[in-house]
């Protein structure tokens, strides 16, 4: 049996806050779509009884990025690993 995917609630994508937009970051304080929910796949549902429910933490965590966005331009980030998203919704 299968259900809505409670990560992403179907709609298939990881969408996460990034930081305030502060230093040139593309979110602007916004959301950032980083691509296929991990948890499902990208499908947006999952099988109720054999899933992986922090397959997007755990992802995050290896990539290592501290930003959603493009991260910080300038300031102690700078340099800081950014996952390069693409904002979303009225932040655009």
């Amino acid at each position: 049996m299968t259900m809505k995917c409670p990560s992403c609630c179907g709609s298939g994508r990881l969408v996460i806050e990034c930081c305030d937009g502060s230093h040139g970051c593309s979110c602007h304080g916004g959301l950032v779509d980083v691509g296929s929910c991990k948890v499902c796949g990208g499908s947006g549902y999952v099988d109720t009884e054999n899933y992986d429910s922090k397959a997007n933490v755990n992802w995050l965590k290896n990539t290592g990025a501290c930003f959603a966005g493009s991260g910080h331009q300038s300031g102690i980030f700078r340099d800081s690993i950014a996952l390069n998203g693409n904002p979303i919704g009225e932040n655009e």
